[in-house]
C-alpha cells in the first residue's frame, strides 16, 4: 500500500514541476538521464533530465556537473 500512494505522490505533485537544483534531485533519490543542450532547454524548459524508480522523468533547472578531483 506504501508504494502505491508514494507513486501517486510522485505523479501529482512532482510531475509537472521543475526541481530547482540537483541537490534537491539526489535527495529525493533520482537518477540522473542526461544534460540538455541547444535549442532542448527552450522546448523542454530545464537543463537536466533525471528519472525516480518508478520511471517517471523529472526536470530540473540546472546542470549535472561531474565533480573534478584535483591530483595533488
Amino acid at each position: 500500500m506504501g508504494k502505491i500512494l508514494k507513486y501517486i505522490h510522485h505523479y501529482f505533485n512532482f510531475k509537472s514541476k521543475n526541481i530547482p537544483t540537483c541537490e534537491e534531485c539526489e535527495k529525493m533519490n533520482l537518477t540522473h538521464f542526461l544534460n540538455v543542450y541547444g535549442d532542448q532547454i527552450n522546448r523542454l524548459n530545464c537543463r537536466s533530465l533525471w528519472y525516480c524508480e518508478y520511471g517517471f522523468r523529472y526536470r530540473c533547472d540546472e546542470l549535472k556537473v561531474k565533480s573534478k578531483s584535483i591530483l595533488k
